[in-house]
């Protein structure tokens, strides 16, 4: 479910589009949601972690979750890349909702 699908969606202070997706602004929090069949890698997410820094600056902490709600993949060994560009990342977490009923799951 996208956060624009909740009651968070009234918290939203901003929003960018990029190729590999949407980018969801709070005070302290960023919520990522990666479009479907995305590879995520330091070259593609580039766009976005300028956006994240423009909004956030270089030394004000805040948070980034990336709300799973497609599959996508990611470059691994590019991670260490995209987390030394922001300095100021003080958190960030993946999450996915699943529905589980009678111990069938799916999304």
């Amino acid at each position: 479910m996208s956060i624009i699908n909740t009651d968070l969606s009234t918290q939203i202070i901003k929003q960018t589009k990029s190729e590999v997706g949407t980018v969801h602004y709070f005070n302290h929090l960023a919520v990522i949601e990666f479009n479907e069949g995305t590879h995520i890698d330091f070259t593609a997410v580039r766009k976005t972690l300028n956006d994240l820094l423009d909004y956030f600056g270089k030394t004000k902490p805040f948070g980034l979750i990336a709300n799973r709600i497609n599959s996508y993949s990611i470059s691994l060994l590019d991670l260490k890349d995209a987390r030394q560009a922001l300095p100021n990342l003080a958190a960030y977490g993946i999450v996915s909702l699943y529905k589980c009923y009678k111990n069938e799951c799916r999304n």
